[in-house]
């Protein structure tokens, strides 16, 4: 993935959820995105989804937005402790 949005928290967080919403302004949001953290701002790891088998690792794909205005909210489970945040659409 070549486009990211990025947040830094400032210090080490514990993440239970993700918040999204479009440009209000214009027609621009996501529709789907993959999340990565880091604790550090150099390594990333994927946000995993276990799928029941705690061997079976596979990034999770996220629901986004279907316009503009609405907010969606995306819990993390299992949360994730990090201060680094990257939403790849």
């Amino acid at each position: 993935p070549d486009a990211w949005i990025q947040v830094d928290l400032a210090a080490l967080q514990s993440l239970t959820a993700v918040v999204t919403r479009g440009r209000v302004v214009y027609p621009q949001f996501i529709k789907t995105y993959k999340l990565a953290h880091s604790q550090d701002g150099s390594s990333w790891s994927w946000y995993t989804d276990l799928n029941g088998d705690t061997k079976l690792h596979c990034f999770q794909i996220f629901e986004g937005n279907y316009d503009q205005g609405e907010r969606v909210l995306n819990c993390l489970d299992p949360p994730i402790v990090t201060r680094f945040l990257r939403l790849y659409p």
